[in-house]
């Protein structure tokens, strides 16, 4: 029987802190992501400020948003009530929120999917809708502010270039660098109530 004669307890040591740091860094990103709805979860109310083009808000909309677990770390409800259900105006976009294959998905019904992004404590979108030949994208995100508080912001505008400049670098392929108008902003500080 041959005898192991080059063991080295500091090696060995080092070997198993970075096994333990490829375990950790693993377990955060399988188990991370179901954390953040589960962190979610609740009901959530704030005043939804609406901007165009101009500096100062041109209305302010009361919000409610709903995050409810309804199928196990797979699928959430994403219900966001605009505005007072006895007043005029009054909306609710009742969506759901689906976590599958390491993926956030929003499910807005009738077919309409849209990839959300997760990175850090938020969840990320970007679209466009065409409508007559225009073009218009949209981008929205919904973020843990703090504890107890989430913030939903969605911007966009025309996908119309406002300018146009081509950028060539010494060693590069030439570039082209266009620019866009955001048009419309909205956006909401939502705190948790117990």
């Amino acid at each position: 029987m041959q005898k192991c004669t080059n063991f080295n307890p500091a090696a060995a040591g080092f070997f198993m802190r970075i096994i333990f740091c490829f375990g950790m860094v693993f377990c955060s990103l399988t188990f991370g992501a179901q954390s953040l709805l589960h962190r979610w979860e609740g009901t959530y109310v704030g005043t939804l400020e609406v901007y165009s083009q101009d500096p100062s808000p041109r209305a302010q909309v009361p919000v409610r948003l709903c995050i409810k677990n309804l199928k196990k770390d797979s699928v959430w409800q994403y219900l966001m009530a605009y505005g007072k259900p006895d007043e005029p105006g009054y909306m609710e976009k009742n969506y759901q929120i689906i976590f599958a294959n390491k993926r956030y998905i929003l499910d807005e019904g009738d077919g309409i999917l849209i990839p959300m992004t997760h990175f850090g404590n938020c969840l990320f979108d970007f679209y466009t809708l065409c409508h007559n030949d225009e073009k218009t994208y949209m981008q929205s995100n919904l973020c843990e502010v703090e504890h107890g508080s989430l913030s939903f912001n969605l911007a966009g505008g025309p996908l119309t270039p406002m300018t146009k400049k081509e950028i060539t670098e010494e060693n590069s392929e030439p570039m082209t660098l266009e620019t866009y108008p955001f048009t419309f902003y909205q956006s909401v500080v939502l705190k948790k109530q117990p």
